[in-house]
């Protein structure tokens, strides 16, 4: 029988290609692993707040932790405040809830630019094949091997594989293939975000003292850091080099989609007086928007 080009196609090369190449590398380094991956450049995205569980997973199945200490901001866990409906409320005088200290699990807020730039260049120092600038064109399953067409510098190449790994994320390459999206009738949200340079540190010498001193030891910048609403919450999430991801997932019930322009997103923070003291004179470095945030496969 004649053996594929790969054992594992994976379509993407973003966060979940990323890390499956390395851990399919680090775990069976006979594995021959090629990820095809559209885009030349990584870029801002969403999703820079782990979780505990996936930091775990980072540490010890990975092990970035030295990476991520060294690259990275730590997380300090959740902190939400609560306005009135005025939304006009000082931040010092909003009630509170997050933590006195460091939770004992890490996490982590990942610049995912820089995240994911690591993972295509330590996976291809594994042994993976992380090829950039590929447009996957098409994918034929067969028996025992399916193959993978895909547009390379101008010119169309097929490769067959063991397995094809689908990590396209929203595009959802195999899924549209196969008829499997389903559309989302019941959770309407939608999500609008940017990131911005220069806004207000929440632990600076500036801040209130004694508003200060209710945290005792810990940081607030470090957590992150929601404004909670009826029918929308606002989240502040502090990345390395001054640079803060800024955005709102809300009930299209609630809110207007006109929050799916930079400028609709900016006049909706500027009207929580929090919001605006926090970001008012902030460095727009990017914007992004989903209008249907949630959505699903039948498997």
């Amino acid at each position: 029988m004649t053996l594929p080009d790969y054992d594992v196609v994976i379509l993407g090369a973003g966060l979940a290609g990323g890390l499956l190449s390395r851990q399919l590398r680090l775990s069976q380094p006979e594995l021959r692993v090629a990820c095809l991956e559209r885009a030349t450049e990584t870029s801002y995205k969403v999703g820079e707040s782990t979780v505990e569980l996936f930091s775990n997973y980072l540490i010890r199945k990975l092990g970035l932790q030295t990476y991520l200490y060294e690259n990275h901001l730590p997380k300090n866990g959740l902190r939400f405040f609560f306005d009135n409906e005025q939304k006009n409320a000082p931040i010092e005088k909003m009630s509170e809830i997050g933590s006195f200290g460091l939770p004992f699990h890490p996490s982590f807020q990942l610049d995912r630019a820089a995240f994911e730039r690591e993972l295509r260049d330590s996976g291809s120092k594994l042994g993976a094949e992380i090829l950039e600038g590929c447009k996957v064109e098409d994918v034929e399953f067969g028996d025992p091997h399916h193959t993978v067409t895909f547009r390379e510098g101008g010119s169309s190449r097929s490769v067959t594989t063991k397995w094809v790994v689908d990590a396209t994320g929203r595009s959802s390459l195999l899924a549209k293939k196969l008829g499997l999206r389903v559309p989302e009738t019941q959770h309407k949200c939608l999500a609008s975000w940017a990131r911005l340079g220069n806004v207000v540190d929440l632990d600076g010498p500036d801040i209130d003292a004694e508003w200060r001193a209710r945290t005792r030891n810990t940081s607030r910048r470090l957590a992150t850091v929601h404004f909670m609403h009826r029918g929308y919450w606002i989240w502040l999430i502090p990345l390395r080099g001054g640079v803060t991801s800024v955005g709102i997932v809300g009930d299209t019930k609630h809110v207007s989609r006109e929050l799916l322009t930079q400028a609709g997103l900016r006049d909706f923070l500027h009207s929580h007086s929090a919001c605006r003291d926090l970001v008012g004179d902030a460095e727009w470095l990017d914007f992004g928007a989903y209008g249907q945030l949630a959505y699903g496969t039948k498997q």
